[in-house]
């Protein structure tokens, strides 16, 4: 009995899928260290996405009666003639096409076709073991573990909420601690159905008439590590970049940071950036939403070369605030017309609103996008901010960009990031140069930093932030941050100081560090208590820089981010499936943050070996177990493991 809807055959020695009296063409390569793509399209030129990088060696297929083997080292991809699939490695079966099958009036039935291709999406299924845990897919916020549940893989601004699947960065890389990795190759929106139809299948389907994936096998270090092969590996950030950064939505003139500067000097707190919102833009006060043309303040922020001379003063770095979005009036649209997306109509393509609005709304039908597929629109925006960059801006932080229409809605992510990053690097060198992005598609680990978006204040938004930005690294981002304090809550009020110091016992133990939201973030706004407590965490992390830079390289040879959930480090145990609270950060710390109101203790899951509990003397702990800590605000709960006491604290020489 054939249980599938396609066949296999051989035509002209070439290896082709039949739907029905659809054909499509069936392309295998090998691409090294057990990494095999297999592209199944109705044929024309070579599929590559712009974050691709690499080339692989092709396959020829082996046809025999039975069955079409694609053979490369140690991977075997098998083709069944009547329907169905295997990926082999090393002898062992990796993944199994879906045979969960009904019978109606109509024949067989299933949610999960192991296969199938259409003149608009492609999709592809398989079986998962009882309980199998699956990770990746990008900043999905709430559940590290992604097993029952469905997610759409189409990146937009979910307006603060880190509850729902929506999110600012995906990537359509999955795996499993069973030993198996999958990369949809495709810009175009993914649904991955994770066992939420059927409890015993994986469902890929991309929005796109082209099978493209990366079958990876290996540990979730190896299978990350590939995937870095194929796509670019992270780099290095500059080391101020490792500091604190300070900003608010928004200083609103010169004297409001010269302000906060000097508190922050008064108390003796470090940091080493401060960032400006866009009121640092001349026209930013009348616009009706958020675009960016460039201009310099001169009449809130004074001359921008005197203002930035005098943060370089200070020790402090500068960054500016930028998103893709043209304003369409005035003399913002006479400058940058020719550069802008141009919809099927010839008109201005305007950007999608926030997940709070519904088709395109009044405020969001005034602003179009640059135009990054144009050489010209691109090399225009390079040096815009190259401009800025000589005149003292030290980065950007890259807002938005998640909202653009059309077919390049995802990849547009990553030429924003890319542009803004190339326009940095070319001036500073890439040994200089990190950006803060928002959004994130698959290569954007290339251009670090992120962050985790607009997190509402709260103490369920904070878990679920730490869920996704713990589900970004598990997919191969290593620079990532929070909103420390959360950006807003929905009330106007700012957060409590009990949230503010919870926030920062792990914000500030993040790769990635920062201070931000819609009331002011510096620590004399939540008590004088606060004020000590901020100064001995920030104190903590310029002390743990040497460290993380040390380690950095070292786990990125291993394909481990440097802040990372416990399941990539520990695969094979059941405890840690679901472990979204708990984090290793660098080589030896594990971070295990209260995550809750009014809690002033937690159990922390210890894995194997000894651990010792800093700033709690000489016990040691012996794992696995769980061990009860008390912690009051301020108080971070971290555990060190034994015989890794090195002494990396030295203080940072910037």
């Amino acid at each position: 009995m054939q249980t599938s809807n396609f066949e296999i055959c051989g035509l002209s020695g070439k290896a082709v899928v039949k739907f029905g009296s659809r054909n499509y063409f069936i392309h295998a390569e090998d691409w090294g260290n057990g990494a095999l793509r297999l592209v199944v399209k109705k044929g024309g030129g070579a599929h590559r996405p712009p974050f691709l990088i690499g080339a692989g060696a092709v396959i020829k297929p082996h046809i025999s009666e039975q069955k079409i083997v694609y053979e490369s080292g140690a991977s075997r991809f098998i083709f069944l003639k009547k329907g169905g699939w295997e990926w082999l490695h090393q002898g062992r079966a990796m993944l199994k096409s879906a045979d969960d099958f009904y019978v109606s009036f109509k024949g067989l039935r299933t949610f999960a076709p192991p296969l199938n291709l259409s003149e608009s999406s492609a999709e592809i299924s398989f079986h998962l073991n009882p309980d199998e845990p699956v990770y990746g897919g990008g900043e999905t916020f709430g559940y590290l573990n992604k097993r029952r549940q469905k997610l759409h893989l189409r990146i937009m601004d979910p307006c603060g909420l880190a509850t729902t699947g929506y999110s600012y960065k995906h990537i359509p890389l999955f795996w499993s601690p069973s030993g198996w990795g999958i990369f949809a190759c495709t810009s175009y929106p993914v649904m991955a159905d994770i066992g939420g139809t059927s409890f015993i299948s994986f469902n890929l389907k991309i929005e796109e008439p082209v099978l493209d994936l990366f079958l990876l096998p290996g540990s979730p270090g190896e299978i990350i590590k590939k995937y870095w092969q194929l796509t670019g590996e992270p780099p290095l950030p500059p080391e101020w970049g490792l500091g604190v950064w300070w900003s608010r939505c928004m200083y609103k003139n010169a004297e409001e940071v010269r302000e906060v500067v000097t508190g922050l000097k008064r108390h003796k707190i470090k940091g080493s950036v401060i960032s400006l919102d866009p009121l640092w833009l001349k026209n930013r006060k009348s616009w009706k939403w958020d675009a960016c043309d460039f201009e310099w303040n001169d009449d809130d922020f004074g001359r921008m070369e005197d203002f930035a001379n005098w943060l370089h003063g200070e020790g402090y770095k500068l960054c500016l605030w930028e998103n893709p979005h043209i304003w369409l009036g005035g003399d913002s649209l006479k400058k940058f017309k020719p550069y802008l997306l141009k919809d099927k109509s010839g008109g201005a393509s305007k950007s999608e609103p926030p997940l709070c609005g519904m088709g395109i709304i009044k405020s969001m039908s005034r602003v179009g996008v640059w135009d990054l597929t144009s050489t010209s629109a691109r090399q225009k925006r390079k040096q815009l901010i190259a401009e800025l960059i000589r005149r003292g801006a030290d980065t950007f932080k890259a807002d938005y960009g998640d909202g653009v229409p059309g077919d390049i809605h995802n990849i547009y992510a990553f030429d924003y990031l890319q542009n803004t990053w190339e326009a940095i690097a070319e001036i500073r060198g890439e040994a200089e140069t990190i950006i803060w992005g928002r959004p994130g598609w698959s290569g954007c680990q290339r251009f670090p930093g992120c962050w985790a978006g607009d997190s509402q204040s709260t103490f369920y938004s904070m878990a679920s932030t730490l869920a996704g930005c713990l589900s970004l690294a598990a997919s191969g981002v290593p620079w990532w941050s929070s909103d420390i304090g959360g950006f807003h809550h929905y009330t106007g009020r700012p957060p409590s100081a009990e949230l503010y110091l919870r926030w920062a016992e792990w914000g500030l133990l993040s790769p990635l560090a920062r201070f931000h939201g819609t009331t002011p973030r510096e620590p004399w706004h939540f008590g004088k208590g606060a004020i000590a407590i901020i100064r001995d965490l920030i104190n903590l992390r310029y002390r743990l820089i040497p460290s993380l830079i040390e380690d950095f390289s070292d786990l990125k040879r291993r394909g481990l981010p440097l802040a990372r959930p416990l399941v990539m480090e520990y695969p094979g145990d059941r405890n840690v499936w679901d472990l979204a609270g708990e984090y290793m950060l660098g080589s030896s710390f594990l971070i295990a943050p209260i995550l809750e109101e009014n809690a002033s203790s937690k159990k922390v899951y210890i894995p194997d070996g000894e651990w010792r509990r800093c700033k709690s003397g000489a016990k040691i702990f012996s794992g696995p177990a769980w061990v009860e800590c008390r912690a009051e605000p301020g108080d971070p709960i971290i555990f060190k493991r034994s015989g890794l006491f090195r002494d990396k604290t030295k203080r940072s020489h910037f």
